[in-house]
C-alpha cells in the first residue's frame, strides 16, 4: 500500500512543479510583488502633495469664556501656524533620516535621493491651514450660518454651551442638508459640527482635535490642574530602545519594522503556500477525472491510496514553494542587515504549521474535487472552503498581538 501511496505522490508532485508554467509561476511571484513594491514606492514618491485646509469655519460658542472659539483662534492663528509647520519639519528630517537606516533602502542600492524622497512622501508634512474663525455673537445666527454650510460658503459651523464642558458625549456631526428635528440641540458633554460631505476628513478630523483638546483644558482648569503644566511634561514622550540578547551573549537592536513585519510575512507565506497547494489537488481531480485518467488508476489502486498519494504530492509542492519563498525572504533579510532578528527557531514551525494548514483545507478541497466533475459544480461547494480560508485572515491580527 505505501509504495502505491508513494508512487501516486511522486507523480503528482513531477506532474506539477517539474513543469514550466510552475516554474515560471515560482520566479514570476516574487518578481510580480517585487514589481507592485517598486509601482506603489514610485506613486507615492510622485503623489501629489497634501492640500491645506482653506476656508472659513463659523462658531457658535455659549461656554464661559469661549474656550471653543479662544482654543480654535489660538490654533489657527498665522504665526502659530507657521511655528507648528517648521517644528514638524524639524521632525520630519529626523523621522526620514531615521526611516531611511530602519528600512533599509539604503542597502538595496537605491539613489540616496530617491530614498530620501520616498520617505519624505510617507512621513510628508502638511502644509500651514488657511483658516479664519467666524465668532457667532447669538444662537438665533445659527440658521442662517447653517445655510452658509449648505452652500459652500463656509467650511463647517461647530456649536458648542456650558454643557459641552460635562465629561460625557463628543461630536455630533451633521452632513449636507440633513438635521435632526432640532439640529441645534446639544447634549451634555457634546458639541455640534455642520459640514458637507465633500470636506476632507483630515480637516474635519484637524477641527474636532481642536475643540476637544481646547474643552479638555477647560475641564483641566476647573479640576484645578494647570494644563500648560501637563502640557509641558507631556511635550517629550519617552522612546524605548529594545536590544535582543541571545543565548550566546550577542546583542542586537531591535528593529520595530521587521518586529512588525516578520509575523506577517510568516503568516502570509503559510496561508498562500496551504492555499495554492490545495487548489492544485482541486483542478488536478477535476481534469483527471474529466480526462477518464481517474478511471485508469483506480484499476490500479484503491480510492483512499489514489486521494492520499494525490495530497501528498501536492503537500511536496507546497513545501518547495516556502522552502523557496523562505529562503528568498532569508536572503533579503541578510542583505537588508536584519537577519539577526529573525527568529531562527521558530523557522521549523513554520514548516509543521504548513503541514497542519494544508492537510486542513486539501483534504476539503480532495474532498470537492472528488465529488463533482465539472468546475461548475465545484464552484457551488467552494463557499465552505472559502470560509474556511476567511477564518485565519479574520483571526490573524489578534494572533499576531498575542
Amino acid at each position: 500500500m505505501l509504495v502505491k501511496v508513494l508512487t501516486i505522490a511522486v507523480r503528482e508532485f513531477k506532474a506539477t512543479a517539474l513543469t514550466p508554467a510552475f516554474i515560471i509561476s515560482l520566479v514570476f511571484f516574487p518578481l510580480a510583488m517585487l514589481g507592485i513594491g517598486a509601482i506603489a514606492g514610485f506613486l507615492t514618491a510622485t503623489g501629489s502633495e497634501r492640500r491645506a485646509m482653506v476656508g472659513t469655519v463659523a462658531v457658535y460658542d455659549a461656554t464661559e469664556g469661549a474656550v471653543v472659539v479662544d482654543g480654535l483662534e489660538r490654533n489657527y492663528d498665522p504665526e502659530a501656524q507657521r511655528r507648528r509647520h517648521e517644528q514638524q519639519l524639524e521632525q520630519a528630517a529626523v523621522a526620514t533620516e531615521q526611516a531611511l537606516s530602519d528600512t533599509g533602502l539604503q542597502a538595496l542600492g537605491l539613489p540616496q535621493e530617491m530614498s530620501q524622497r520616498f520617505v519624505e512622501r510617507l512621513s510628508q508634512v502638511k502644509p500651514p491651514a488657511q483658516v479664519v474663525i467666524e465668532s457667532l455673537g447669538d444662537a438665533s445666527e445659527l440658521e442662517e450660518a447653517r445655510a452658509r454650510v449648505q452652500s459652500g460658503e463656509l467650511l463647517a459651523l461647530i456649536a458648542a454651551n456650558e454643557a459641552t464642558i460635562e465629561a460625557e458625549g463628543g461630536a455630533s456631526e451633521v452632513e449636507g442638508e440633513r438635521a435632526s428635528a432640532d439640529p441645534f440641540e446639544i447634549g451634555p458633554g457634546r458639541y455640534r459640527v455642520f459640514r458637507l460631505p465633500e470636506m476632507e476628513l483630515e480637516d474635519l478630523n484637524d477641527l474636532r482635535s481642536v475643540v476637544e483638546r481646547s474643552v479638555s483644558e477647560e475641564r483641566y482648569r476647573r479640576a484645578g490642574i494647570d494644563p500648560e503644566l501637563l502640557r509641558e511634561v507631556n511635550r517629550k514622550p519617552l522612546r524605548d530602545v529594545v536590544t535582543v540578547v541571545t543565548e550566546g551573549g550577542e546583542e542586537t537592536v531591535q528593529n520595530e519594522i521587521v518586529r512588525e513585519l516578520l509575523p506577517v510575512a510568516f503568516a502570509v507565506l503559510l496561508l498562500f503556500a496551504s492555499v495554492l497547494g490545495g487548489n492544485y489537488l482541486l483542478m488536478g481531480t477535476l481534469e483527471e477525472k474529466s480526462s477518464r485518467a481517474m478511471e485508469v488508476m483506480l484499476s490500479c489502486v484503491s480510492t483512499h491510496q489514489l486521494l492520499l498519494g494525490k495530497l501528498i504530492g501536492q503537500g511536496c509542492v507546497g513545501l518547495v514553494m516556502v522552502v523557496v519563498y523562505a529562503g528568498i525572504g532569508g536572503a533579503l533579510a541578510g542583505s537588508l542587515g536584519v537577519w539577526a532578528q529573525v527568529p531562527v527557531h521558530v523557522i521549523p514551525w513554520l514548516v509543521v504549521y504548513f503541514l497542519m494548514a494544508y492537510a486542513f483545507l486539501g483534504s476539503l478541497m480532495l474532498a470537492v474535487g472528488a465529488a463533482v466533475t465539472e468546475i461548475r459544480e465545484a464552484q457551488a461547494l467552494f463557499a465552505p472552503v472559502t470560509a474556511s480560508m476567511i477564518v485565519p485572515m479574520l483571526m490573524m491580527a489578534p494572533v499576531l498581538q498575542s
